[in-house]
């Protein structure tokens, strides 16, 4: 019979640091593809969040609203353009019990005719609201 050079022991050694290898190899290309992928997201939204028009305007971009800011009136529009850019959602409110969902949310589908009313918020409206002695709903969370 053969005799081998390396004991049994040294080659369990051998075997697990190969796989330790490999595996650490499978994390660092993972990672690598993660932050790759991370970086092309961060690129693509600081692409979309402002740019300049033709015009020379500087140009804000939501899903929901653009707007545009005159280039000779930056130092005084920062006020209203944090209005405008304030995003208008679409609630559902129970008059009755002084919540507020979601249009898509179940609960707001099962409230009575007589009680339900559909509105169109601000963002500060919504606070408003909110100080009126509205609350979100439990199950949509409406607004947060």
């Amino acid at each position: 019979m053969k005799e081998s050079k390396f004991t049994k022991r040294e080659k369990i050694i051998a075997i697990v640091s190969g796989v330790l290898i490999i595996g650490l190899a499978c994390v660092v290309v993972f990672q690598y593809f993660t932050i790759i992928n991370t970086q092309r997201k961060l690129s693509k939204y600081s692409d979309s969040v402002s740019s300049v028009s033709d015009e020379g305007k500087i140009v804000w971009v939501n899903p929901d609203t653009t707007v545009v800011v005159p280039e000779n009136n930056l130092a005084d529009a920062s006020e209203e353009t944090s209005s405008q850019i304030s995003e208008i959602r679409e609630y559902v409110i129970n008059k009755n019990s002084k919540k507020i969902h979601s249009p898509e949310c179940e609960s707001a589908k099962q409230t009575l005719d007589k009680n339900k009313e559909t509105v169109t918020w601000t963002d500060e409206e919504y606070l408003n609201a909110l100080d009126e002695g509205y609350s979100p709903c439990s199950i949509c969370k409406a607004g947060r």
